[in-house]
């Protein structure tokens, strides 16, 4: 415990903080340190690259917590080694009709948390009337 006390570097002030994110060796060292207990040494590489150029991406400044919300994890039918970091949205959603080109230059994307599909009711209900009065 002493000698861990010796050699640890703080990163207590905001000056300190600041610089440590941009460290990419030493997150990089410390992430790969975490992953290199759980998995082989090439998948702890390429995953520990990977998570800090995530982090990297979202830092909002040392006034802020990073939010972790804005990191997601997608499972891709793949090797660990064959994953990468992608600085942006991906979409994977395929052709809906069999004309679709299959490349697009210069499009626009638009991303929506919705359904435009119309979607039928779960309940089904009725009026029922015998006589007009």
């Amino acid at each position: 415990l002493k000698y861990l006390n010796e050699i640890k570097t703080s990163f207590d002030d905001k000056t300190n903080g600041e610089s440590m994110i941009q460290n990419r060796d030493l997150l990089t060292s410390i992430a790969s340190t975490s992953l290199a207990t759980k998995l082989d040494h090439d998948t702890s590489r390429v995953l520990s690259e990977a998570i800090v150029s995530s982090v990297q991406c979202i830092y909002p400044g040392s006034d802020q917590p990073i939010d972790l919300n804005r990191i997601e994890v997608m499972p891709m039918p793949r090797t660990t080694n064959e994953s990468r970091f992608v600085n942006g949205i991906v979409l994977d959603h395929g052709a809906r009709h069999p004309d679709m080109p299959d490349v697009l230059y210069n499009c626009k994307i638009m991303t929506l948390n919705a359904s435009l599909e119309y979607e039928k009711t779960e309940t089904q209900s009725g009026f029922y009337y015998s006589t007009a009065e």
